[in-house]
């Protein structure tokens, strides 16, 4: 291979490891492409000469949407909500309610939910003995506000 050729092809490798970041980021091709300075039809030509190319394209999607999926279910309005966690894991994992994966998977929401707000108690218990580290963890998550 020459110098001139392999160059090409490092570079081409790199064009393409970039759109499949920004593909995952983004989630969306057209958008992805322009991201990182490509056109849309030198995507569709690279996923049509190379089969591995698009099969990393896929997975980017899925993999990004899978990813934004679940950040929304542990955002703030949501956090660890069971029937965003259940609607979820139906549609984008596929399980099934006949199979009893769900259920399964309801109990485990529920004794995680448990062991979250254990592990509040036992934090704010702290905090409240120990002033030092409320300033500290105050410091990091910004002002702590007591419920008593």
């Amino acid at each position: 291979m020459t110098t001139a050729v392999h160059f090409r092809t490092a570079k081409k490798k790199a064009r393409q490891e970039a759109f499949i970041e920004a593909l995952y980021d983004i989630g969306i091709l057209s958008r992805a492409a322009e991201a990182v300075g490509i056109g849309r039809q030198t995507v569709y030509d690279w996923k049509a000469e190379d089969p591995e190319f698009a099969l990393e394209m896929q997975e980017a999607i899925s993999r990004g949407l899978y990813d934004r999926l679940f950040q929304i279910a542990f955002d703030s309005e949501n956090r660890g909500s069971a029937s965003v966690l259940i609607f979820l894991a139906k549609t984008v994992l596929g399980l099934s309610d006949r199979s009893g994966e769900t259920e399964i998977l309801r109990r485990q929401v529920a004794d995680l939910e448990k062991e979250r707000q254990r592990m509040r108690y036992v934090v704010f218990q702290a905090m409240k003995e120990n002033p030092e580290l409320r300033a500290a963890i105050s410091r990091e998550i910004g002002e702590f506000e007591e419920n008593d």
